[in-house]
């Protein structure tokens, strides 16, 4: 499986999938006059950074970890947001944006072949 092109990885992780979050970061000045949305925020947060990392667990693909850990970690973040820590989400955001970049850029590049149970015997890899 071919991986993305540094350019797409660096666009679809640290912009696109992040957008959402930096738009609800803006938007906490105006959600904090409605304070029965803030607990949805947190609960839907939640369910899916739960939900993300308990599909993570049952992968095999790397790429597919990596895009539910992904979604995991911005379940964590709406949750900082439901909970009125909007300063938190928004310094875990940079960072989270940066690595993701990173780690999407790296698989399917390695030449090897691999399989779901590891490296076969006698391939020199350990």
């Amino acid at each position: 499986m071919e991986g993305p092109t540094p350019v797409s990885a660096l666009i679809h992780a640290a912009t696109m999938v992040n957008a959402g979050v930096y738009l609800i970061c803006r938007m906490v000045p105006f959600l904090e006059k409605a304070p029965a949305v803030l607990p949805v925020i947190a609960a839907v947060g939640l369910v899916t950074a739960l939900y993300a990392s308990l599909s993570a667990l049952g992968q095999r693909d790397i790429k597919r970890v990596l895009a539910y850990s992904t979604v995991s970690q911005i379940g964590y973040m709406f949750v900082a947001l439901g909970c009125g820590a909007s300063w938190a989400a928004s310094m875990f955001l940079r960072p989270t944006a940066s690595s993701r970049g990173c780690s999407f850029s790296r698989p399917g590049r390695d030449p090897r072949p691999s399989t779901a149970a590891g490296p076969s015997r006698g391939s020199g890899v350990s």
